[in-house]
């Protein structure tokens, strides 16, 4: 339901106001967000990330009926993919809204800008500082039981996902990546270290496994990898490759 909230958010954060005046036209003709914008916006945005954010009452998950079997392509569209065959997986539903955040958050241009803009002026917000805040949300604090506790270890695989992805991004600026691989070395660290419920040790352990696995050998491990969760489609709507085209053909 936020997520076009959740990228109108994100876009002021290594944002920039522009316009299309002319070369005599008085002022900067692009200018960055004002800082303190941006770290409201980052504060904003991480709150979809969040346990309580994500987790989905009993009763809604009650509602999730199994889908009806088609075969035809517009059946299901809007049916965030499940790991439990036809039944609701609430879980994959906080992993689908995660993903949807941080791909937008971490994107390698917009982390670009948020350097350049540091590097402009240190007081300004870091990709270090939000790579922190970020990893605060997931791993800061114990993991809760119950529906909180699955949506929170959700945003942590996709965190790890994205930080990896980023990392091995040959298109990144250095030292975007280089910040994204000390950020996977935290989190690490903060896995390793921390004495956890013995219900949580083994998604602990999995975690810190696969990111010593990919800090020692550059590459995404390949047997058991944090996995995508497919979203839904959304923007752009009415596109020239619009994700629609095949169900208007069923239509007529």
């Amino acid at each position: 339901f936020h997520r076009y909230q959740t990228l109108a958010a994100t876009k002021l954060i290594g944002g920039y106001t522009f316009n299309y005046g002319r070369v005599r036209d008085a002022g900067e003709a692009v200018v960055p967000v004002d800082d303190q914008r941006q770290r409201l916006a980052l504060r904003a945005v991480l709150k979809t990330l969040s346990a309580d954010a994500l987790k989905i009452a009993p009763r809604v998950q009650r509602l999730m009926l199994p889908p009806l079997q088609s075969d035809e392509p517009i059946a299901g569209r809007e049916r965030i993919a499940s790991r439990l065959g036809p039944v609701f997986a609430p879980q994959h539903a906080a992993g689908a809204a995660a993903n949807l955040t941080l791909m937008a958050l971490l994107h390698p241009q917009r982390l670009a800008r948020v350097a350049l803009g540091h590097d402009t002026d240190s007081r300004n917000l870091s990709v270090a500082q939000l790579l922190r805040e970020t990893s605060a949300v997931a791993f800061d604090g114990d993991v809760p039981a119950g529906n909180a506790g699955a949506a929170q270890l959700a945003v942590q695989e996709q965190l790890v996902r994205h930080l990896m992805l980023l990392d091995g991004d040959q298109n990144a600026p250095v030292a975007v990546r280089a910040d994204a691989r000390a950020a996977l070395g935290d989190i690490a660290a903060q896995l390793n270290g921390r004495a956890r419920s013995a219900q949580r040790a083994s998604t602990r352990n999995w975690l810190a496994n696969q990111i010593g696995k990919y800090l020692a050998s550059g590459e995404l491990p390949t047997n058991a990898q944090p996995s995508s969760v497919i979203v839904p489609p959304g923007s752009p709507i009415g596109a020239s490759q619009c994700w629609h085209c095949d169900s208007e053909s069923l239509l007529r």
